[in-house]
């Protein structure tokens, strides 16, 4: 049965409508591999006395709905992976999840992230994908709340051509996904009015090239990086998230949809773990990412569209896998900040 709605919500999205649009607010993943975390009203408590802009969580947990809405804070929600078949295949199945997930909520619920890496973790799924996530905008529609509540999808940066990854104005889509994933995605959020979310990560990037090529400053974001100069477009590039944000904007742009805006769905650095894991260094990229929200500055490619982001993540969680997946957090588990930072 679907939570009735209370005065208390009512309110809170009041208070939501009437914020002062303009500003760019950071966004933090409420991620919840973890056997150690506060309560939820804990949790919606904190995000509001940090000055949190808004919450993305990876299921319709209600319980945590509820607190991040009894606190006026914006949140998007997930239609999980193993939901996507069943919503795909069925109008009254995407009804349902609407009607229960969505609509107790007031203006609360942002977006429906239909699937989180569906492409990487669960490619058997991807015809199903825009099915699912029409019968999701139909449903909104139906409901009279299409105009406030997106959806869209979130994807890893592999879904690129890693052979056409550098400059950023050679970015690709994989040819297996290109045509048959990419485009239909593309097409729905355009048709829409939504946006692309992309999980996007320098740090696994500097991980992995164990800084051969990869300057530690040029992935930390900071200020006065030498970068590097795309030889096909002139532009130049200071950091190594704007280099990855223009190929996904070049692989869109070649699917001739340069309608459509990114939205960083994950970003972050691990305070511990492998290569390049620090205190120092997730500090800092996190501080230079909030301070990038903070200008409204856009890419060299999309000077004029701010870049929004999520920061992954809220929480340390201590049932992921391996010493590095588990240090994302920006608070420990007791709410006590890794390292410091302002949001």
């Amino acid at each position: 049965m679907a939570p009735s709605v209370s005065m208390e919500l009512v309110l809170a999205a009041f208070i939501l409508c009437c914020k002062i649009a303009g500003t760019q607010a950071i966004g933090v993943n409420y991620g919840r591999i973890a056997d150690n975390l506060p309560a939820p009203d804990a949790v919606a408590q904190l995000v509001k006395s940090q000055n949190i802009g808004m919450v993305r969580i990876f299921d319709a947990d209600p319980a945590a709905i509820q607190a991040f809405a009894r606190q006026g804070i914006p949140v998007a929600i997930t239609l999980g992976n193993g939901e996507i078949a069943g919503v795909a295949s069925s109008q009254a199945a995407a009804d349902g999840w609407i009607a229960g997930n969505v609509m107790p909520y007031g203006s609360i619920v942002s977006v429906v992230i239909v699937g989180n890496e569906v492409i990487k973790y669960n490619p058997e799924l991807n015809p199903q994908l825009v099915p699912a996530m029409n019968n999701i905008y139909t449903s909104l529609v139906n409901m009279g709340v299409a105009s406030r509540v997106k959806v869209s999808t979130a994807h890893a940066m592999d879904i690129l051509d890693a052979n056409a990854a550098f400059p950023p104005s050679a970015g690709m889509f994989r040819s297996d996904i290109g045509g048959s994933v990419m485009q239909p995605v593309l097409d729905f959020l355009a048709r829409t009015g939504s946006y692309l979310l992309v999980n996007a990560y320098p740090y696994f990037a500097y991980r992995d090239d164990k800084g051969q090529n990869l300057a530690l400053d040029y992935s930390l974001l900071q200020p006065g990086a030498a970068g590097f100069d795309d030889s096909n477009s002139g532009l130049h590039y200071s950091n190594l998230l704007d280099a990855q944000l223009d190929t996904v904007y070049s692989a869109m742009r070649k699917l001739n949809h340069d309608d459509v805006g990114i939205v960083l769905s994950e970003s972050g650095w691990p305070s511990a773990g492998d290569f390049g894991a620090s205190l120092d260094n997730a500090a800092t990229f996190n501080r230079n990412l909030i301070q990038r929200v903070a200008a409204n500055a856009g890419t060299p490619l999309k000077p004029n569209t701010p870049v929004q982001a999520y920061i992954f993540s809220l929480f340390n969680e201590n049932q992921k896998p391996g010493v590095t997946e588990q240090n994302f957090g920006v608070f420990r588990p007791d709410m006590s900040k890794v390292y410091d930072i302002t949001f």
